[in-house]
């Protein structure tokens, strides 16, 4: 199968997504409004953008001063009939007629989103706010002493304006806050749905997906509430406005000698631009959600990694050796600052060797990985390759030669060509072609996608240095045998660390490690750590080899062997150590024997002695017999 041919081939490739962190809950009294400036909103405007905000700014102007132009020919209107007619008919028909009868528009709100911030709330707000300045412009022209009148309700607007924003907005950034956290929820639950389902956990994710819901529903009546509160605040503060215009014109007309026309232009010019401003209130609550929800984006946006992976920054060689130090590491996880992995760790793997690092679960195994990777950066110490401190180097560049495969690779669901040409921009076919080959994958790539894509993956890079973070813990035999196949053929020449569960995988490595509790217990090669039968290697294998024959060992065995051997446990312990050193060749691991130096509980040291005894001993006696028997045949 060509790998032209792969370009389809999507089954299986699941995309590994990662479960997001649970986010702590604030309490409401703690929250604050955290906004951005609101031209920042446009921080990424390009010149199209500019250009058409420009046309836009101008269009909004012009149609914003077409109503307070509006105002003037009304106004002329009004004294062109009233030149025709005597005092008294006119005092009457203003009396009559001087009732304002336009129509307020109704807002619309519910506009929390930036585009709403940067889209036509925009234009309508220049407009609005054009039609406002204007109106008072033309006002003051026709009659100044009525519009100054008039302009004392201007504090009232700006201070019942402002506390209406700052509350929204505060509003604004708590329901988003709390819809945030419910979409962790869903995401998580989603993200691990056969899990939820095998504990029966529905009714809980949906029991703490609604609590955030309620707060957010909390959030946005709050909100609504005070959108409710400050339209109608600044609605009684205008149309009082209005009656006071009213009665105030009708005394200029009897005592100052203004006419019908000029009363009529000024309390409609403030009328449009008093009007104006009231329905510009939806621009000002799109705004301050705006830039509450811009608030975070541009804190992500504008935060300085301490590892930058674009950082063109740092050192870039020719080419690396390989040789890899962990001198004098202290190191613990950002999310639990508290619990530290290493004190004092440091490790030496000289170019072009297999180091393998074994131990219990939680060791720090794959923390070496991290590190190499420049994942986390250690609290204290140094990660070294060729000598140079691993922070030196430019970040892209020492990773491009260093390749991973881990225990469960992330790929992406997209064809296996992709998933291969993601090791290297710009890989050739002839390239990917080769890489798959050296996986294993392009014959069998139906069988074992996952594993041995990740595989060819980072043999793409040709990297200098090969981390393999368990690779073939998750596989059967004969896939742990095929995969195995293709890892040998491509460290060679290559600086390889290895993280192994299976120890069988990590026999031919030049060092292994011995990793417990953060620190190097032993070392050496797997030869050498076979010598000493008390060592923490041995007992690692005789675990293995256990817990490998228990699950094939028939129910009730442990309880019959226990109860018939416990009065010789002692012996058999010492005679199978003498028989196992003196009979057994080197790496036949199965034969040591056993002790609790590696920090096992004593409460159970005497059972699983017995245990482990009466086992080999059984296994020794059978093999002892296909030996003899063999050799009267012969």
């Amino acid at each position: 199968m060509g790998v032209d041919d792969l370009e389809g081939e999507r089954g299986g490739l699941n995309q590994q997504g990662s479960t997001s962190g649970d986010r702590k809950e604030s309490e409401e009294s703690t929250v604050k409004s955290a906004t951005v400036p609101y031209h920042k909103l446009f921080f990424f405007a390009d010149t199209k953008d500019v250009v058409l905000m420009v046309i836009g700014f101008i269009a909004s102007l012009g149609n914003g001063m077409a109503m307070p132009l509006m105002t003037i020919l009304i106004g002329s209107l009004t004294d062109a009939f009233g030149q025709n007619a005597n005092t008294d008919n006119t005092l009457h028909e203003v009396s009559q007629e001087g009732n304002t009868g336009e129509v307020v528009g109704r807002m619309s709100g519910d506009t929390v989103l930036i585009q709403d911030a940067m889209g036509e709330k925009v234009g309508k707000f220049i407009q609005l706010f054009t039609t406002f300045v204007g109106g008072f412009v033309i006002a003051f022209i026709k009659g100044w002493l009525l519009t100054l009148v008039l302009l004392s309700s201007i504090p009232l607007l700006v201070i019942c304006g402002a506390v209406f924003t700052m509350f929204l907005s505060k509003m604004t950034t708590r329901g988003q806050a709390a819809y945030g956290q419910a979409g962790s929820i869903v995401e998580r639950t989603f993200g691990s749905i056969r899990t939820v389902a095998s504990f029966t956990g529905e009714k809980h994710a949906i029991s703490d997906y609604e609590k955030s819901l309620t707060s957010a529903y909390e959030s946005g009546v709050k909100e609504g509430m005070a959108s409710g509160i400050g339209f109608g605040a600044i609605m009684l503060i205008i149309f009082s406005t209005y009656a006071l215009a009213i009665w105030y014109g009708g005394k200029l007309i009897l005592e100052k000698g203004y006419t019908g026309g000029d009363v009529i232009n000024v309390i409609v010019a403030v009328l449009t631009g008093s009007m104006s401003l009231g329905q510009a209130s939806p621009s000002f609550s799109a705004f301050a959600a705006g830039q509450a929800a811009a608030y975070k984006m541009f804190e992500t946006i504008n935060r300085k990694p301490d590892i930058d992976a674009y950082d063109t920054s740092g050192r870039v060689l020719d080419d690396i050796n390989g040789n890899i130090e962990l001198r004098d590491v202290h190191f613990s996880y950002p999310a639990r600052p508290e619990e530290q992995i290493f004190r004092g760790f440091s490790l030496y793997i000289p170019s072009g060797t297999t180091a393998a690092l074994v131990g219990q679960s939680g060791s720090g195994k794959s923390t070496v990985i991290s590190l190499i990777e420049r994942f986390y950066d250690p609290q204290a110490g140094e990660v070294l390759i060729d000598n140079i401190n691993l922070k030196e180097f430019q970040l892209k560049w020492i990773r491009q030669k260093i390749g991973l495969v881990s225990q469960e690779p992330a790929l992406f669901a997209s064809s296996i060509r992709d998933n291969i040409a993601y090791g290297k921009d710009g890989a050739t076919v002839e390239e990917i072609r080769a890489a798959a080959e050296l996986a294993n994958a392009a014959k069998f790539i139906d069988k074992l996608p996952q594993q041995r894509v990740a595989i060819a993956r980072a043999i793409l890079k040709d990297p200098r240095i090969l981390l393999l973070d368990e690779a073939t813990s998750a596989l059967d035999a004969e896939s742990e045998r095929i995969v195995q196949e293709a890892l040998d053929r491509i460290m060679v020449n290559r600086t390889t660390v290895i993280v192994a569960h299976r120890l069988s995988t990590v026999r031919n490595a030049d060092m292994i490690a011995v990793i417990q509790q953060g620190k190097i217990v032993e070392k050496g090669s797997h030869s050498e750590l076979l010598k000493d039968p008390d060592g923490a290697f041995c007992q690692l294998v005789r675990l293995q080899e256990v817990n490998k024959e228990s699950r094939h060992k028939p129910v009730g065995e442990d309880d019959r062997s226990e109860g018939g051997e416990i009065g010789r446990s002692s012996s058999q312990r010492l005679s199978l150590r003498s028989l196992s050193r003196t009979s057994s060749g080197v790496g036949n691991s199965s034969r040591h024997s056993f002790t609790v130096s590696f920090g096992l509980p004593m409460g159970h040291v005497q059972k699983m002695e017995l245990q482990i005894s009466n086992l080999l001993l059984h296994q020794l006696m059978i093999k002892s017999k296909k030996f003899h028997s063999g050799a009267l045949h012969i």
